[in-house]
């Protein structure tokens, strides 16, 4: 699933509702049946620990450890450990197409690679929802479709609910659902998949678009 939207449309609070970085002035969040809104900070370090995996657009991958060590970081603090931290990291890495770059560290890695640890880095104790804000923010064409088709390896291989949050309409046509957000409200509920409402959409997000470029220079 995609969050589309121009920049300050609540895109990345709405990822930070359901990722329990925020609080909801009103209303309810649930992750995996469990109501999320009102727990202590503790309980809610479990959860983001268990239960979500968070991707970000600028990677905030540790420098000083090579991609296994990144990777393997996030098992090591499991309160449960399901997982030998460095066959886990292994594991993903590789899955993710990264077996010949287990050792090195993010500044030996292209923008691409980078994100793609970043990817395994949230996937390391199997969490059944990966939040991704911008993945592809900092990447060229041929980078942001390898990224891509990694969430959808996720999605298909892991049994993972993806959601993405972008302003690429190239990103947008790519997922199952697709929700489009103007100042903080859900306009649009489609499927991208169906090329008259993604045609619909675009024009829509290219129209408020021109609106908001008219607004800032006037």
């Amino acid at each position: 699933m995609a969050l589309l939207g121009h920049r300050g449309s609540g895109k990345s609070t709405l990822l930070g509702l359901i990722g329990g970085l925020d609080a909801p002035t009103s209303g309810k969040v649930y992750i995996d049946g469990v109501d999320i809104t009102h727990l202590k900070e503790r309980a809610l370090t479990r959860i983001r620990n268990e239960k979500i995996g968070f991707v970000f657009q600028a990677y905030n991958l540790i420098p000083t450890l090579t991609a296994l060590e990144n990777v393997a970081l996030p098992v090591q603090f499991a309160r449960q450990r399901r997982f030998s931290p460095s066959q886990r990291a292994q594991e993903v890495l590789e899955m993710l197409g990264l077996s010949d770059r287990l050792d090195h560290r993010p500044a030996q890695l292209s923008g691409g690679q980078q994100q793609r640890v970043a990817i395994a880095r949230a996937l390391a104790n199997n969490p059944p929802l990966l939040l991704a804000d911008e993945p592809t923010g900092n990447l060229d064409t041929e980078a942001s479709a390898v990224v891509m088709t990694a969430l959808h390896d996720v999605r298909r291989n892991m049994n993972t609910t993806v959601v993405v949050v972008t302003h690429d309409m190239d990103v947008a046509a790519q997922v199952d659902r697709l929700i489009l957000l103007v100042d903080g409200c859900v306009v649009e509920d489609i499927d991208p998949r169906s090329s008259a409402q993604l045609a619909a959409v675009k024009q829509l997000k290219e129209q408020l678009d021109k609106s908001k470029s008219a607004g800032a220079q006037a």
